[in-house]
């Protein structure tokens, strides 16, 4: 018996689970799998000793936990009648070394009659159904019990949002989802903690039936959703939110400051992407992942030979044979350094994008990003931490050079105890990469005051410019994701030109930009993605030459954010405003908001501008606990987060997890099958069985095992939250009140 729960006055949850997993292989002191040693963990599928099943008894006896005899409910009055008995249950964890999944279970037991308020009551479970606690008690009391059906954000409201909400909605499984319909305008209240005083009012509203998303077409609640909305509230303090009829969510904050620390979670799973890196971060963290792959100091002998291929428009870089087939001759030094993909080693081109979205958030907000924010080694040398975690990765691509000068574009996934690695060749879709990063990364130096640093990337930002110019092949139309690389040329042209006022650079951005009129697109998912040098250019502090492409800019902007996240939040039944990101049907988590937060800073109307916050504040509820699961998509913020993603924490040396992963959340993985690596060795044990009928809101599993769903990469589930955390904690500490 994990616990009993009400999902309102007519209905109790009984939540079961048939055992738990007791991991080795990230232990230090478990002695097992040879020691802890980051080979062992990177080969971490070869140790013979990764875990132990512990059962709690025999499995419930699922069959006879669906009858209404199995359960008597007595009150004040006697026994309350059971309507029905409704049953999800889902593989949570599982036991790699066993193959057996640990089953929760979640029995809804449908009341005839409702319970009162302030009554007492004991919930009587037959004997034979295997459990370990048979009978339970307690009293009634809404303002207290917390509800499953109540939806919240874990991480607070920010004081003066102008828009603070939380659901009620709940899917029992074979009883579909539940039916909060009789109480449609029940008031509910914010009860303050402190004081036990109600300090805010409202009514039930009915929000939407169970809707396919609008951009996505996934249904992710499969329920009808009601709503609380207290956006006009705005007391600082510490309040549950009571539901009449209903119960209390989770104790959460109204404050200042709410996203400083989603944004310094978020930032600090940037910092356990880096390789190479053997400092101390601060903050009582470990330090990053090992082994470093660092030539001449760990491993033994580790080397960097160059292909002939490039990774732009090669293979992907798991393909490491394919890259060994052609190579130079050339032995690559000072290759260490920059994020990895994913769990591996390998450092791919469409990484360099996380560069920008960090720049970008500095460069809207430049105030509110100073040294000594995030627990990183450079907290202390008096650059904003946000630019210096850009810099690992720009400092990367400016090391990885061949002897001519070029450009290199990545490395492959070495896997230990290999010691010889493979980097893609250059060519110019690179080179305008570095062009961008050192540009964008000058321009913060402009903005922060540190003249020695802006003059350094700057010039690395021309060197980088004119050897991809150079180039025969230029590759302005080549495209990784969405950037391709006129986009990119333009990005690098729009900081050089604030930099050094050459109109040459000017005319770069006039000509390359998409907006030819007041309704173009700044970003098409699978084509371009201009979003950032046309901030580089509103924001140019140099004469503008084109004032008419920069009010086509802002217009377009404007027109996309409307199109685009306004108008789908509103025809979502979760207010979801965010893109479909690119792999939807695995990357289930990212959160591209960019438009809705450009369209907030550039617009000059209050109440539009009031809405685009609105969109930017939904879409972070959802992520930070206002979901189906009730948890925040990512691991290390509050202690409603998840705990057992795949990657996290399992090479750096010590046990435990490291903040800052959002998992994919993914329900049909690369490679499906019956398989515990993949999805559907989880669904194939669910219940019900029909994985479709399940809300995409819950395809998530706690288990480090289940690659797809638990894996990540910085530039699919990172950047986003980051960019979104970011903006809104940039706005607000410098007194936003819309």
């Amino acid at each position: 018996m994990v616990e009993v729960q009400v999902m309102d006055q007519y209905g109790l949850v009984v939540h079961l689970q048939d055992g738990t997993v007791e991991y080795h292989w990230d232990d230090l002191s478990a002695g097992s799998c040879n020691g802890w040693d980051v080979y062992h963990t990177e080969n971490w599928h070869l140790c013979d000793d990764k875990d132990t099943y512990i059962a709690f008894g025999d499995p419930l006896d699922t069959g006879s936990a669906q009858r209404k005899e199995s359960y008597a409910i007595n009150g004040p009055t006697g026994a309350l009648n059971l309507r029905a008995v409704y049953r999800k249950s889902k593989v949570w964890e599982a036991s790699h070394d066993e193959r057996k999944p640990v089953m929760h279970h979640w029995l809804y037991l449908d009341l005839a009659e409702p319970m009162r308020p302030g009554a007492e009551y004991r919930v009587h479970l037959a004997e034979g159904l295997g459990v370990d606690k048979c009978e339970i008690g307690f009293v009634y009391d809404p303002i207290t019990l917390e509800s499953p059906s109540i939806k919240v954000s874990h991480a607070g409201y920010e004081a003066t949002a102008p828009y603070k909400t939380a659901d009620i909605y709940l899917w029992m499984g074979d009883g579909g989802g539940r039916d909060f319909g009789r109480l449609e305008g029940a008031p509910w209240h914010l009860h303050d903690l402190r004081t036990g005083e109600i300090a805010h009012s409202g009514k039930l509203n009915f929000r939407m039936k169970a809707t396919p998303e609008p951009h996505s077409g996934l249904d992710l609640t499969r329920s009808d959703v009601w709503e609380c909305d207290f956006s006009e509230f705005s007391k600082p303090g510490t309040y549950r939110l009571v539901v009449e009829g209903v119960g209390a969510s989770a104790p959460f904050e109204v404050t200042s400051g709410v996203f400083a620390e989603p944004f310094r979670v978020a930032m600090q799973g940037m910092f356990y992407q880096r390789m190479g890196c053997d400092e101390e971060p601060g903050g009582g963290y470990p330090k990053a992942r090992q082994p470093l792959f660092r030539q001449g100091v760990d491993p033994e002998g580790f080397v960097v030979c160059l292909s002939a291929r490039n990774m732009v428009t090669g293979r992907n870089p798991d393909d490491r044979e394919w890259y060994a087939e052609e190579l130079t001759g050339e032995i690559v030094e000072a290759t260490w350094g920059g994020w990895s993909d994913a769990y591996d080693n390998d450092q791919r081109p469409v990484n360099f994008v996380c560069v920008f979205d960090l720049l970008l958030a500095y460069t809207l907000n430049p105030e509110a990003f100073t040294d000594g924010q995030l627990f990183i080694p450079e907290r202390d040398n008096g650059i904003p931490d946000i630019v210096d975690e850009a810099l690992w990765e720009i400092d990367w691509w400016l090391r990885m050079r061949d002897q001519q000068g070029g450009y290199l574009t990545g490395l492959t996934n070495i896997v230990p105890p290999e010691t010889t690695n493979y980097a893609g060749a250059p060519c110019a879709w690179q080179g305008w990469c570095v062009a961008a990063g050192a540009a964008m990364a000058a321009d913060c130096f402009r903005l922060s005051g540190h003249p020695e640093q802006q003059a350094k990337y700057l010039q690395a930002a021309i060197e980088a410019y004119e050897w991809a110019e150079s180039r025969k092949e230029q590759m302005l139309d080549v495209r990784v994701n969405e950037l391709r690389g006129r986009d990119l040329r333009m990005t690098a042209a729009a900081y050089l030109y604030n930099l050094t006022g050459d109109v040459r650079f000017e005319r770069t951005v006039i000509e390359s930009s998409e907006a030819n009129s007041h309704e173009s697109e700044i970003m098409r998912l699978g084509s371009w993605a201009q979003q950032y040098a046309t901030v580089g250019y509103l924001l140019s502090p140099q004469p503008i030459h084109d004032r008419g492409l920069q009010e086509r800019m802002i217009q377009s902007i404007l027109h996309q954010a409307r199109v685009e996240h306004v108008r789908p939040m509103q025809a979502s039944a979760t207010r979801s405003a965010r893109w479909t990101a690119a792999w939807d049907g695995v990357a289930k988590t990212s959160a591209e908001m960019t438009l809705a937060i450009l369209a907030h800073r550039w617009s000059e109307d209050a109440e539009e501008r009031k809405t685009f916050a609105s969109a930017l504040h939904a879409e972070a509820e959802w992520t930070l606990g206002r979901n189906p699961l009730g948890l925040v998509q990512m691991t290390g913020l509050t202690d409603r987060a998840i705990t057992q993603p795949f990657a996290p924490g399992r090479r750096d040396g010590a046990p435990g997890l490291t903040p800052g992963w959002t998992p994919y959340m993914c329900r049909d993985g690369w490679d499906n099958g019956d398989d515990i690596h993949r999805c559907e060795w989880y669904t194939n044990r669910n219940y019900p069985s029909d994985k479709f009928v399940w809300p995409e809101g819950e395809h998530f599993w706690n288990s480090r095992y289940s690659v797809p769903n638990s894996e990540a990469t910085p530039q699919q589930t990172f950047r986003q939250k980051i960019l979104l955390y970011g903006y809104l904690f940039g706005v607000y500490s410098q007194g936003e009140r819309d």
